[in-house]
This record gives structure tokens, sequence and C-alpha cells, in this order.
């Protein structure tokens, strides 16, 4: 970590296109690493109650984490502080003093109470855990609770290393805190247990802070305590703040509640729900935290400036260009869904069992990763026009209906029925043991889709009210975003089509007894699948592919990868 030359993460970055292709591939790497975290604790604990108990863990200071937020949310800072910023840089130094002194003050306050309060909220949170568990997840917990003070003090400023489009330093982050944890595996678990794996977390913590502290010192600004650290700019973040930091905490104690209900359930539950939940939102991470990350800063300017036609013709490109990348991807992990699961987790004592059953929570979790990616996009573009209620309103809905959606499908296939053998069938799970579990996804997943429709239509509702006439203007020429979108759904499925008959044709030369079977088989399938969706949609001529081919070449030949006189050549052709 100390030896990163600050050069390399103090790269500024201007174009969409480059700023949103760096943040996925760093978010490759970060969802990469993660896997590689997945897997060594599948390998080393399998789908087992050891890692119900650090999941549960973790729990307590996600929330605390959340509710920190009001003072440590980047995409509330961020607006505040380039402003500031434009009009004197010393005072944005200030302004990120005083904040930062705010949320320490904040962080050490919740810190202490949620010490103090574990012990009673882990017994009403987790019913199923015995006591012995309950005891366990009281000490990791507590190890855990300084996580939050760590990674807010770097997400206030994350806030001005974005602003200042140093993407690639905002990027990186996720990378150190997968490689904390990574090492905490490795080498913390063997000595101290899951006590390693809470230490793992908290190394983590401390390289996310230190990747952003060096950039942030780059730019001319020092860290420094003050006295007087509630003024009226950190009221203004909080104020911004409060409404989505409310929602961020009905998501999340969303979450915690469904991971209360799958304790009460077959062991191994949690750990079930979380992996299929991190394998779920890799090509989210990649993609849509990305793409929408490097608009929310043109979302902001369109706002500010009243610009209801550049406003819209971002969100549709942004629309498009999300659906481009997730849309397939939904359709053939779906197909692909055992494959990945067994190349990602399969190892050590992650059975064929777990496998599958996780398999089949992972293509549940799928069928919300498209509203999901989507919802990521409304929300910076409502956040941009400074509508903060709205957005709480209906996520505080989505998340009711996701909690009484997920025990009321517990209920279903616990009892039995037509519904839950014609899920357990479809799903090629019918004599797995823990089944149940899938009722827990399948009410987060129609939670989150839920989020996504209520959304949009916010959004579009407040056009008028946001840009007057000149919100009319995109946004009734629907063939701009719905003709792109149909075509790639209908090469998508082309795509998941022909990858499932390769695999029914490989089947019969691969057994699938090893890793590199697996492996191979899959990577085949789902290439082809690739291959056959691009084609596809080159001979629909998608508009959004032609337009990232010509980024991606322009990109190549400023790295020299590509030989000049290619670009040349076209130039005089066109």
């Amino acid at each position: 970590m100390a030896s990163m030359p600050i050069s390399f993460l103090n790269q500024k970055i201007s174009t969409l296109h480059s700023a949103a292709l760096i943040l996925g591939a760093a978010g490759f790497l970060s969802r990469l690493l993660g896997l590689l975290r997945d897997r060594l604790l599948a390998g080393t604990f399998g789908a087992s109650r050891q890692l119900d108990i650090y999941y549960a863990a973790f729990q307590i200071p996600d929330v605390l984490y959340t509710i920190l937020l009001l003072g440590a949310g980047s995409v509330a800072i961020l607006p505040i502080f380039t402003e500031i910023f434009q009009r004197n840089p010393k005072h944005a130094e200030e302004f990120m003093n005083a904040l930062i002194t705010f949320f320490s003050f904040s962080a050490f306050i919740g810190i202490c109470i949620g010490f103090i309060l574990t012990p009673s909220l882990s017994h009403a949170l987790f019913p199923g855990f015995d006591a012995a568990s309950l005891e366990q997840v009281i000490l990791l917990t507590r190890i855990m609770l300084i996580s939050p003070l760590l990674l807010g003090l770097s997400g206030i400023l994350m806030s001005a290393v974005q602003a200042s489009q140093k993407f690639i330093a905002y990027a990186v982050s996720g990378i150190v805190y997968n490689i904390g944890i990574i090492a905490g595996v490795l080498f913390f678990v063997p000595y101290f247990g899951l006590k390693g794996l809470a230490l793992g977390v908290i190394l983590g913590a401390v390289f996310h802070l230190i990747s952003q502290v060096r950039v942030y010192y780059s730019l001319g600004f020092r860290i420094r305590l003050v006295r007087d650290f509630f003024t009226p700019a950190v009221r203004g973040v909080c104020a911004v703040s409060l409404p989505r930091v409310i929602a961020l905490s009905f998501t999340q104690i969303t979450l915690t509640i469904l991971i209360g209900v799958a304790s009460t359930l077959h062991q191994g539950s949690i750990a079930v729900f979380q992996f299929a939940n991190n394998l779920g939102f890799l090509p989210l991470g990649i993609f849509a935290v990305g793409y929408a990350t490097a608009l929310f800063p043109r979302f902001s300017e369109n706002a500010l400036r009243g610009d209801g036609r550049a406003f819209f013709e971002n969100l549709f490109f942004g629309i498009r260009i999300v659906s481009f990348w997730v849309v397939p991807m939904v359709f053939l992990s779906i197909v692909l869904r055992a494959h990945i699961v067994r190349v990602a987790l399969g190892a050590g004592a992650f059975d064929w069992g777990n496998t599958r059953l996780t398999a089949a929570a992972f293509a549940l979790l799928l069928i919300a990763l498209f509203g999901e990616s989507l919802r990521i996009i409304f929300l910076r573009a409502l956040y941009a026009l400074q509508s903060t209620w709205m957005p709480l309103f209906m996520t505080a809905c989505s998340m009711i209906f996701a909690v009484f959606s997920g025990v009321f499908f517990v209920h279903q296939f616990q009892a039995g029925g037509w519904f839950s053998e014609l899920v357990y069938s479809l799903l090629r799970v019918s004599d797995v043991a823990g089944g149940e579990v899938l009722g827990v996804v399948l009410g987060f997943s129609l939670g989150t889709l839920m989020n996504a429709v209520l959304l949009m239509i916010g959004l579009f509702a407040l056009r008028f009210s946001a840009f007057g006439s000149d919100g009319e203007a995109r946004y009734y020429k629907y063939g701009d975003l719905i003709f792109p979108i149909l075509k790639i759904v209908f090469s998508s499925f082309i795509g998941a089509s022909a990858s499932y008959g390769i695999l029914s044709l490989l089947s019969n030369y691969f057994i699938l007894d090893t890793f590199a079977n697996v492996f191979l088989e899959g990577l085949i399938a789902g290439a082809g699948g690739v291959a056959v969706y691009l084609i596809i949609l080159y001979s629909m001529k998608s508009e959004d592919l032609e337009s990232l081919l010509e980024s991606m070449k322009r990109r190549f030949f400023r790295l020299g990868i590509l030989p000049a006189y290619w670009n040349e050549e076209r130039t005089r052709i066109e």
C-alpha cells in the first residue's frame, strides 16, 4: 500500500467513457478479489454456522456506518464541496476539516453506544442462534465497530478526490479493502480463528483510508480537527444527507431483518444468501456503479444549469449503456449459474450441495440485478435534482414489501405445496436441504425490483418541476430509449440460448469432476453466448455498441496499443 505511486492514483480522468471504463476495470479487479475472498472463506468454512456468525456480525457495524453517512455521504458532500471550492479552495479545506471533526465526534459516540448495546441487539436480531453462537457474534461485532469510523473518514476524503476527477484513487479503495480481508483469512484466521476475519476487516478499512489520504494530501489539503465544526456548510450536508441516510438505513435494516430470518433456518443459510448476493453484485459493481459514478457530476451540472435536454440525454445514455452490459450478463449467468458458483466458491469445505443451493439463490437474485443497476442511476439523477425525500419514501415502501415478502415466501417454502415444488424443480434443488432460504432471497429480489420501478416513476414525474418545458424535450422520444433496450434484450436472449445449446453439446465431452473441466466448459459456453450476443447486436446496428467500440479504439490509440496510422486511415476515409 505504502509503495503505491501517488502519480498513478493522482491521474485526472475527464471523459465519461474513460472514467466509467477505469471505474469498471477497478471495480472488476475489486470484485475478482472479492471472489477470491469468498472462495477462501467458502473453502475454509463451507456454508456453515461459523460463516453465518461472521456475516451476522457485520450487521450492526453496517447499520452504524449507514447512519454515520449523515456526515460522510459523498453524494451530499460532492456538490457542496464543488461549489465552495470554485469560490475559494481555502474555504473548501476548512469545510472538509469541519466535516471530518463532526464525523469523528459522531462516530466515537456511535461506536460507544454500539459497543454497549451489541449483546441485547444480537439476541433480538438473530433469534436462531444458540448462546455460544451469539457470544461469538457479540465478540466479532465489537471488533468490527471500528470499521465505520475508518470507512467514514475515507468516504469524506473520497468526495474531494471524486470532485477533482481522480477516479483511479476513488476506484482503488475497494481493491485495497478486499486485500485486507484476504490477508485476514490467510494470516489471521490460522492463529485467531473467527476473530482473524474481524481483524482482516479492520485491516482492509485501514488500507481503504490510506488510499484516499495520499491523494487528498496531493491536492494541497491537510487534515486538522477544529473546535467550531458544526458550520452552516456541515449542517447543509446533514440536511441533504438525512433523507438518503434514512433510505439507506431502511435498506440495511431490511437486509439485517432478512438475515435474522435466515438465522432461524438451516445452518449455513446466511452464508448461502451472502455468497449469492456477492456474486450477483459482481456485474453491478463493475458497470452500473462505474457509470453511475461517472454520470453523477454531469447530472449535477445539468441540474444546476437547468439543462433538461442534456440531463435526459445523459440519463438515457446511462440506462442504455448499463443495459448493454448488465442484461446479457443476467441472461448468461442464469444459464451458467452452477458453473459460476462452482468456479467461484467450489473448494474445500464448500460441497456440491452448497454449490447447488447457492446457484439457485444466485439465479433468483439475478432477476433483480437489472432493476438494481437502474436504481443506482435513478438515485444519482434524483440526488442531482436535490430530490431526497421522494427516494426515501419509495425505498421505505419497497423495503417493507421486501421484509413481508421474504417472511411470506419462507413460510410457503416451509409449508410445501405447488409453489415451493415448482421453484425447487425449476432451480433443480428439490433434493437439497435448506431450500427455505430461497424465500428470503425471493423477497429481497422483489423488493429491489419494486424500488427501481418506483424511483423511475418518481424521476420522470419530476421532469417538469425541475426543468419546466425543457423537461419534455427528451422524455417523449420513447424510441431513443425503448428500441435500443429491446435490441439488447433480444440479442441477450439469443446469446443465452446459444450458450445453453453449447452446454448441452459439451456435456457429451466434459466430465465435471475437476475445477479445470468446470471452468473450461463454462468459459466456452459463455464465450459462445457473448459472441452471438455481439454479432446479433452488431447486425442490428446498435448505436451503443458502436459508441463503445469507438471510445475503446480512441483509448487504445492513446495507449499505443493500436498503430496511429489506423486512426489516420479511418480519418481519411471518413
